[in-house]
């Protein structure tokens, strides 16, 4: 897309698929509601063009999906809170056994649009077990 304000950051996260009629699918995901509605403006632009069809989404609603992934497994609860995906990569954070952190990756990595993962979480020693010291 030659739109400058598209081009540096936005344009690699739409993909744009066409079919012989005129008709075009963007799909993938872009920071905000604005830069998904200036991807279709510019596309509706394009010579040939009849129809586009926005399948493109926001971080916020990649963070919405993401949360409830997270919060729909016991394992990765305490994680929904406060993961997000900003600029199209999920930030895992809160605190989870290894396990569940593995989980928590694969879960963030399934969902479309997302294009990598950082974990910011804090390592658990194992679920349910107190830090607190046993009485002797």
């Amino acid at each position: 897309m030659g739109e400058p304000r598209l081009r540096d950051f936005e344009a690699p996260r739409i993909r744009i698929s066409a079919s012989g009629d005129g008709a075009i699918t963007l799909a993938g995901a872009v920071s905000t509601r604005q830069a998904r509605e200036l991807a279709e403006l510019v596309a509706r632009k394009v010579e040939g063009v009849v129809t586009v069809r926005d399948d493109v989404r926001t971080d916020a609603e990649l963070t919405t999906q993401l949360r409830s992934r997270l919060d729909a497994d016991a394992r990765t609860r305490r994680l929904t809170k406060d993961s997000v995906v900003f600029q199209g990569t999920a930030e895992l954070r809160g605190t989870a056994t290894y396990d569940a952190q593995l989980v928590a990756r694969n879960m963030a990595e399934a969902i479309d649009g997302v294009r990598g993962v950082v974990n910011y979480m804090q390592l658990a020693t194992s679920a349910g077990v107190s830090d607190k010291p046993r009485a002797a």
